[in-house]
């Protein structure tokens, strides 16, 4: 998984698409990069995204063939950008590029589950 926040919408990779047999899409997008370049994206919503143990259901995923993927080598294996619509749920995200870690701080009264 990536931390995108320079994204709205979270990008799942193709693979990842075939993976959670979201093959038929009823719905698709153009996603535009900062560079103005557009590509096409298929819409697919996971039943449930599972960071650690924090859940995340009501996912909207775009699956497409962004460079970024083959960039960093993850073009053959599931992979996810996660973008700013789901970070937002998160009280706080710190990264820690020395151990390259992501930790989630949780709003008050939300408990993670074991």
């Amino acid at each position: 998984m990536l931390i995108d926040t320079g994204a709205t919408t979270s990008i799942g990779n193709r693979t990842l698409q075939r993976a959670l047999n979201h093959r038929s899409p009823s719905q698709q997008l153009i996603l535009v990069s900062v560079t103005g370049h557009e590509i096409v994206a298929d819409v697919g919503m996971p039943k449930r995204l599972t960071i650690g143990t924090v859940g995340i259901t009501n996912l909207f995923v775009a699956y497409a063939d962004s460079p970024a993927f083959a960039a960093l080598d993850l073009a053959n294996r599931p992979a996810l950008m996660l973008g700013m619509r789901e970070l937002r749920l998160f009280k706080r995200v710190a990264i820690d590029f020395g151990s390259r870690k992501v930790l989630f701080d949780l709003p008050a009264g939300i408990e993670p589950r074991l």
